[in-house]
């Protein structure tokens, strides 16, 4: 519901400025600063959700892959061989 909701407040936003614009044919050079006076607020139990997903997001994640690296000297030269196996089912 929250994507759903930030969706659609970007996309006003978006296509409100683009309308602007393009009803007035100004070119960027000729647009003047606007400060916007509205702030958006969010419910307080809504902004700690967003936080706490955010957070999970941001945990690394470990047990799901197994990794190998195996070198070899062949001619001078070093080759690796990388492998990475899902073993999260």
């Amino acid at each position: 519901m929250v994507k759903v909701l930030l969706g659609i407040i970007i996309s006003t936003l978006i296509f409100g400025c683009s309308t602007s614009i393009n009803k007035e044919n100004q070119t960027l050079e000729n647009l003047e600063p606007v400060q916007v006076e509205r702030g958006v607020s969010i419910d307080p139990e809504i902004e700690k959700e967003l936080q706490k997903k955010k957070e999970e997001q941001l945990k690394s994640v470990s047990g799901l892959f197994k990794t190998s690296l195996e070198s070899v000297k062949e001619d001078g030269k070093i080759k690796l061989t990388f492998s990475l196996q899902n073993v999260s089912g």
